[in-house]
This record gives C-alpha cells, structure tokens and sequence, in this order.
C-alpha cells in the first residue's frame, strides 16, 4: 500500500485521507469475515489471506490513529491564530 506521508498535509487532505483510512479498513473487515467462513471450510488459500488481511487492518488502524492525531494537532494550531 503507497501511503502518503501525514507530516505536511492540510486539513482538507487529512479528513479526506481518513475518510479513505475509515473505507479500506472497512472493506478489509468485511474480506476478513467472509474469509473466516471459507477457512471454515477447510479451504488452504483462505488461511494465508487471513493472516495478511489482519496485517492489512492492523496497518490501517495505526494510521487512522496518526491521521486522528494530526488532524487535532492542525485544528489546535487553527484555533491558536
């Protein structure tokens, strides 16, 4: 995943980064539960997909956090002027 680097967006970017942010991880979560139910299944491909979606998730939860964080960060200094 190409991400664009927080230091240095603008307000408008980072809302509109977490919104996409907020989209993938809930498009990973969805992918994570139907493939819970092929490995239910007994299905090998479903395991390493499992196990790669969750890196995925855990990845994007980090940089919702650090987005979050800018994004009060650049409101603080907005409120400062």
């Amino acid at each position: 995943m190409a991400l664009k680097p927080i230091k240095g967006m603008t307000l408008r970017e980072a809302v509109f980064y977490l919104e996409v942010t907020l989209k993938k991880l809930a498009y990973r979560e969805i992918l994570l539960d139907m493939w819970k139910c092929e490995d239910k299944k007994k299905n090998p491909a479903a395991k390493k997909k499992i196990s790669c979606c969750k890196e995925d998730i855990k990845e994007l939860d980090k940089r919702k956090e650090d987005i979050k964080e800018h994004i009060i960060l650049l409101c603080g200094q907005k409120a400062k002027k």
